[in-house]
């Protein structure tokens, strides 16, 4: 019934539901049809009011509305059953002022939907499902709204119909300051009630305090209601201040001071934020005792509304710091605490406590060699080699030479950048899908953490890339037994590229001639020199290989984007001055990804690859780790190799073409 359920529209929810019954019928919500045919809803409506519904309650109400509307439906009363169906959906539609109008998203400003799925169609195509669907709500429908906020005298039902008026803007009422400013005092009102019964102890009722006053906030806001904005304010405040703060709620001040530094520009006229401070210093120092986790995020929050009016941190960064310690030390036997440790280490740094930065640094070069991370692996099908192999062999036996090594230069067997994401769209790990990912090298170090849409990608991305590689490493190892595959033919294929073409330079004033291909040739006959010789016990040296292979693809994309025009230099500033520097891989790639005021015609799929082989945190990161010598042995493997000769390969394939002004 979630989302993306494609049945969603066939649960029980719409068992019942009156379009099933209405056929041809259309509900026309701006004339009623006579008293008798409406007495039994008109009957209903009655009792509704006069229940103290609440926002907590409207799962009680959409059951209700359901036992109605299938009473009228059984009783062929359509119409009625249409206009019960739409008071339903009042209480079922979202209201917030983050909604915008978006129709691939279903929403309207300040409405959005209760379920979203996809809906199969006969022709087999799979559409957007959204319900309710806030963007056929018609003008007539608003005028009903409007009507029952009029009518009802239930003070949540009154203000949710009311807030379908205010978002729809449809009725000429709906922009009149006299409805907006009742509205507003309607929300404020109800938010006090929530309040009074928080107080007996439904403590959960304090959100619905915020929620209330966040919107009565913004409709004061936009109308310029500046009385209702001072009182919603000051009783935001006066909560802060003065809840009786308990094991169950503890967070309340922080969670109303959020509100305040969220509406600072406005909340700073009336209250004193210096208070404020003081009272979250009393809850942190409750959570402090039982949860070291939420007491961080306090402090770090709090240290946000000092910063505000212009107070030091310094106290409480090195507060926080001290939360990391425990928090590092409660967790002792797992990696997690190198995190914490560096978070404290940071803080150290920053308030420069030299004591406590030597503790800090020689606990974790203690820790970081002392866990082991886990490895995860999935075995691969017999059925699934079979077909590899199979393939790999019709390939051998159907390309020329140049055909064969365009496969190494295409790299066809490598998922492209779309299908990538469209695999990752489709996977949903639940909870793991909003969790920033971070990326932890062999001491333990996090080398980069990634936002949940990055990480989800590029764990995609590796998982395909593994056995793209293996392919590639099939067809590379067939080649070369097929003996199709040698540096001979390999030399003959690049020698017609852009790699052989000369690039004049200029030497301290001695014009010079370079040759791109003479960069890699060495390295590239070594590829075939040492696969000669692995027979019995011999080890190929794929260290030089990949040492050398990987810095000299760099230094081929510096003559790429020279082909280009595209300065291979960049300004940097430094401590005694600007210096003009060569730029750096990251710069290379940004320069040949394009902006969209001069783009590229380098293929995005190429770029990945670069990126993921070169220099992604979560990917090879070869260029790093060859430069600073942080490969072990093992890590030097023939199917590094075998990419880098592809990714070769495949930058020669580009041909450049000199544009000439008319």
């Amino acid at each position: 019934m979630g989302k993306g359920d494609s049945r969603t529209k066939k649960g029980k929810r719409f068992m019942r539901s009156p379009r099933k019954y209405s056929q041809k019928k259309q509900l026309n919500t701006g004339k009623m049809e006579n008293k008798s045919e409406y007495g039994i809803y008109e009957e209903f409506l009655k009792n509704f009011d006069s229940v103290n519904y609440k926002n907590k309650d409207s799962s009680t109400i959409n059951n209700e509305f359901q036992k109605v509307i299938s009473e009228l439906c059984e009783k062929d009363m359509i119409n009625v059953a249409l206009q019960a169906e739409l008071d339903r959906q009042v209480f079922l539609i979202r209201k917030s002022f983050e909604f915008q109008d978006d129709e691939t998203k279903g929403t309207i400003k300040g409405l959005s939907w209760q379920m979203a799925g996809t809906q199969d169609m006969a022709n087999g195509n799979k559409i957007p499902f959204y319900w309710p669907d806030v963007r056929n709500l018609t003008k007539e429908n608003f005028e009903f709204f409007e009507q029952r906020y009029k009518k009802t005298n239930n003070l949540y039902a009154k203000t949710e119909y009311g807030l379908m008026v205010y978002f729809g803007q449809k009725t000429d009422w709906s922009k009149n300051n006299s409805f907006k400013l009742q509205l507003c005092n309607e929300l404020i009102s109800l938010a006090q009630e929530y309040y009074g019964e928080a107080q007996k102890g439904e403590y959960f009722k304090l959100g619905y305090v915020l929620n209330r006053l966040e919107l009565a906030l913004q409709i004061a806001i936009n109308s310029k209601f500046e009385d209702c904005q001072k009182a919603i304010i000051e009783q935001v405040f006066d909560i802060q201040q003065h809840w009786s703060v308990n094991d169950n709620t503890k967070h309340v001040p922080l969670n109303y001071s959020r509100f305040m530094l969220e509406h600072y520009s406005i909340c700073k006229k009336y209250i004193d934020f210096e208070k404020v401070i003081e009272r979250n210093k009393y809850a942190i120092s409750l959570i402090e005792k039982d949860n070291l986790y939420m007491a961080a995020d306090a402090i770090e929050f709090t240290d946000k509304l000092k910063q505000k009016i212009n107070l030091s941190i310094e106290d409480s960064l090195k507060q926080r710091a001290e939360v990391y310690e425990q928090i590092a030390k409660s967790r002792q036997e797992d990696i997690a605490s190198m995190h914490f440790i560096k978070l404290a280490l940071d803080i150290y740094l920053k308030i420069k406590d030299n004591g406590k930065i030597k503790e800090m640094e020689e606990l974790y070069s203690e820790k970081r060699n002392t866990f082991q991370l886990t490895e995860t692996s999935i075995p691969i099908p017999d059925d699934y080699i079979k077909a590899i192999d199979k393939a790999v062999k019709q390939t051998i036996e159907t390309c020329s030479v140049d055909e064969l090594l365009d496969q190494f230069a295409e790299t066809p067997w490598y998922e492209t950048d779309d299908s990538i994401q469209t695999l990752s769209d489709a996977t949903d790990n639940g909870l793991i899908d909003i969790l920033p990912l971070s990326s932890i090298d062999r001491y333990g170090n996090t080398v980069k953490t990634y936002t949940p849409a990055e990480g989800k990608f590029w764990s995609t991305y590796s998982f395909f890339f593994k056995i793209g590689t293996l392919k590639m490493l099939k067809l590379f190892m067939a080649a070369i037994d097929s003996q199709k595959l040698s540096y001979d033919s390999v030399l003959n294929y690049l020698e017609k590229t852009w790699l052989n073409e000369p690039i004049e330079r200029n030497y301290n004033g001695k014009k010079v001639c370079v040759v791109p291909l003479d960069t890699v040739k060495p390295g590239l006959k070594r590829i075939f020199d040492e696969l000669k010789q692995a027979e019995g016990s011999y080890i190929p040296d794929y260290v030089t290989i990949i040492d050398s292979l990987t810095l000299k693809i760099e230094g081929l994309l510096r003559f790429f984007i020279e082909k280009l025009k595209i300065p291979t230099f960049a300004k940097r500033r430094s401590k005694d001055g600007d210096v003009i520097m060569e730029k750096l891989f990251d710069d290379i790639i940004a320069d040949l990804k394009g902006t969209p005021e001069s783009p590229s015609s380098f293929v995005k799929d190429h770029l990945t690859m670069l990126k993921y082989v070169m220099s992604e945190k979560i990917g090879w990161n070869l260029r790093n780790e060859v430069a600073h010598s942080l490969l072990q042995i093992e890590d030097y493997s023939l199917d590094k190799v075998v990419v880098l000769f592809c990714l070769i390969l495949k930058l020669s394939k580009y041909v450049f073409i000199e544009q000439r002004e008319s």
